[in-house]
């Protein structure tokens, strides 16, 4: 009857309207989202009423690890954590350490020390450097460079998994025994976005 057709038609108008509301509103946000980013330059800091957004940049990743050393750690620190630049699983398992020691994470090529590095290290002044990954990912003439600063342990198995677990022994000597998280070692992209959770609440090794 009409008055039905008159109900449903109202009913259908309310939906589509709701979803038009939504739709704008999420083309505004993404909108307005995109032009407040890309807005930001190198290094500059924003700030407002109840949020700011600092960008910590380097030319490339070895800088830009060191920018953020920098800028945590401005006093210097008792631990570093050294890993591949070139081999990045080996900084991601290393994540949880970090959290641990409270020590930045630095990347090299892996064969020679960097005039960079050593001066970062030179800063920062650690009692002890900790190398993850093995020879192929830093060299043994790396190493010897590092012990120059500090005292160094490797942490190292046959590959990144063996590695993540040598990692993991570590963390669970040190106390860390809540439980062990497990993340795809082929794909890195789920251990990236599990890491902040994993260095927040602590005791959650990272299994590779």
């Amino acid at each position: 009857n009409e008055r039905g057709a008159g109900i449903w038609n109202g009913q259908r108008w309310q939906k589509v309207k709701k979803r038009f509301i939504l739709l704008f509103l999420a083309f505004t946000f993404i909108l307005f989202s995109k032009l407040h980013i890309l807005e930001v330059k190198a290094n500059e800091i924003i700030t407002g009423d109840s949020n700011s957004l600092v960008r910590i940049s380097g030319k490339n990743r070895y800088e830009t690890a060191m920018a953020i050393s920098n800028h945590i750690y401005k006093d210097g620190t008792d631990n570093v954590i050294i890993a591949s630049g070139v081999q990045l699983s080996d900084a991601l398992v290393g994540g949880v350490l970090a959290a641990k020691l409270e020590a930045p994470i630095l990347l090299s090529s892996g064969k020679v020390l960097s005039s960079n590095l050593s001066e970062e290290l030179e800063r920062l002044s650690p009692s002890s450097i900790y190398i993850i990954g093995g020879e192929h990912s830093i060299s043994s003439e790396l190493e010897v460079s590092l012990k120059e600063y500090s005292n160094v342990f490797r942490l190292a198995g046959a590959n990144r998994y063996e590695t993540s677990v040598e990692v993991a022994n570590l963390l669970i000597s040190m106390g860390e025994r809540k439980g062990l998280a497990f993340a795809s070692g082929n794909n890195f992209s789920d251990a990236l976005v599990g890491m902040p959770l994993l260095a927040k609440r602590s005791g959650y090794p990272l299994i590779l």
